[in-house]
């Protein structure tokens, strides 16, 4: 049995050694989160779900703002809709992986009504939440390369088949690049009608919820402490739209009081289609330069000029 164990710990760290060198070598292909914890500690971050993942890209910020007084390179802490939910793990976690002499830091934070929902597995009064089992929420550590806690806690998350297809991209400043577009106007109809699908789902499973309200708060305070944050609403589908006004009719008007109240930028992009998509949802890799270039320059207007309103509908 002694000599069993041996062998079977021994295994299991030669395993994890292995595991651990193909993902320092090809985790950005095979593993759309892993890169987020080997790299260093950050100063400037944009946090969100899936349509900052993709549509909001760093290497532009980093161009755009260069010089401006911000302390960058910018990093994409971003995640998909079942891992960004904004609460107390998410805030920790951005906690342990900003540097904490950061500054001038600039904080760009994705929101919409569904990283701010209360989900059916949430019961917060007794310290339940549905993203507490997902990656950045169960790290520790993150920033270890390699790093085995991601391996051991998160090794679902591996797909070892798409190193092969290549389709998608982790890129090492976190920006996730989606390389399978829609190649004829009846498959882009067909994502979309899927991505229809799936938050008409959430919009009969989840709820309004005041408490990640405050959790949001939260996290701007404490941010607000190492630079400028900004609020923003990305662009989506018409169809996205109406199902998101229909779930929570006043979360603009919920946004733009939690702005006046923390006194930071809420730039409401929601309507602003002229941003071409993949699937209706997620701005593509292509319309992601433009996003972000013209993101930048709002940025950049609100500081040279504070005095304009902070909630405020740029013109199309």
């Amino acid at each position: 049995m002694k000599k069993f164990l041996i062998r079977l710990s021994l295994f299991s760290c030669i395993a994890l050694l292995a595991t651990s060198l193909v993902l320092m070598k090809y985790g950005g292909y095979i593993d759309y989160f892993y890169l987020k914890f080997t790299t260093p500690k950050q100063h400037s971050f944009i946090l969100g779900d899936s349509r900052s993942f993709q549509g909001i890209q760093p290497r532009i910020v980093d161009a755009e703002l260069k010089d401006k007084g911000f302390e960058l390179p910018m990093f994409n802490y971003s995640f998909t809709i079942t891992q960004a939910a904004y609460g107390p793990a998410y805030t920790e976690s951005v906690k342990r992986k900003m540097d904490p002499d950061t500054k001038n830091g600039l904080f760009i934070i994705n929101v919409n009504p569904w990283v701010l929902a209360q989900r059916e597995k949430d019961d917060f009064e007794n310290g339940i939440f549905m993203e507490a089992d997902h990656p950045p929420h169960n790290m520790r550590w993150v920033n270890m390369n390699p790093n085995f806690e991601y391996v051991v806690k998160n090794f679902n998350y591996l797909h070892i088949r798409a190193l092969f297809k290549q389709n998608s991209e982790l890129h090492p400043d976190g920006w996730m690049e989606e390389r399978n577009l829609p190649k004829d106007s009846a498959t882009f109809v067909g994502w979309k009608q899927n991505q229809y699908k799936i938050y008409n789902g959430f919009a009969q499973r989840w709820k309004k919820c005041d408490y990640r309200i405050r959790a949001l708060k939260e996290m701007i305070q404490f941010l607000e402490q190492h630079g400028t944050v900004v609020l923003v609403r990305m662009p989506v589908d018409e169809k996205l739209q109406e199902i998101e006004t229909n779930f929570w009719p006043e979360f603009d008007t919920t946004i733009e009081k939690l702005a006046k109240t923390t006194n930071v930028s809420y730039f409401n992009l929601l309507k602003n289609n002229k941003y071409k998509t993949y699937d209706g949802n997620h701005i593509d890799k292509f319309g992601g330069v433009a996003f972000t270039k013209d993101l930048c320059q709002l940025i950049l207007k609100q500081k040279n000029s504070p005095n304009i309103p902070h909630c405020a509908l740029p013109k199309k």
